[in-house]
This record gives C-alpha cells, sequence and structure tokens, in this order.
C-alpha cells in the first residue's frame, strides 16, 4: 500500500480535492501536526506521496528519485550545517 504524510500547518487544512484521489488509489494518508508533533522523529524518505508534486513534475532534470537520493546524500551534512547557522544567528542576535 502507498502511504502520503500531509504536515498541517493549521486544524483545519486536510488535503482538499486530492483527499478523494488518494483515497480511490487506496493511498494511507497520515497527517502530522506541525505546531505539536515533533517533526523531526519523521522519516522524510518513508512516504511514497512527495509534496508539491506539479512543482516537481514541471521541472527539467528534477525527478522523486533524485530528490530522495539527494536528500540521503546531503541530508545529514545540511541538517548539521543548518543548525550551526542557526546558532550563531541566535549567538549574534542575543549579543545585540
Amino acid at each position: 500500500m502507498q502511504t502520503a504524510l500531509a504536515i498541517r500547518h493549521v486544524a483545519f487544512e486536510d488535503l482538499g480535492t486530492l483527499d478523494e484521489v488518494l483515497a480511490q488509489r487506496a493511498v494511507a494518508v497520515t497527517y502530522a501536526e506541525a505546531p505539536l508533533d515533533d517533526l523531526t522523529a519523521l522519516d522524510p524518505l518513508a512516504p511514497d506521496l512527495l509534496g508539491h508534486a506539479c512543482e516537481t513534475a514541471a521541472t527539467p532534470g528534477v525527478t522523486v528519485a533524485g530528490l530522495r537520493a539527494d536528500t540521503a546524500r546531503w541530508g545529514p551534512a545540511l541538517e548539521q550545517a543548518g543548525h550551526r547557522v542557526l546558532a550563531r544567528w541566535l549567538d549574534e542576535a542575543e549579543a545585540a
């Protein structure tokens, strides 16, 4: 069975018309609540459905498989770099 993860930013959001399409294809949808759930505990490579599918499909040279491979390859290093940048920015903001 295919799966989809929808990260909901406000409680009333849903998948709209996409919900019916996914249900017809027996795709299991899981919601994560952005303001409440620990999003770092989610495996971004686990769901079959990637958000922004229209933009992905319309971009030459970009594929879901390629994005997953790039995430697996670069994700850990970029996460560490992001933490360092954010920590430095917060340190400098507190010092100002």
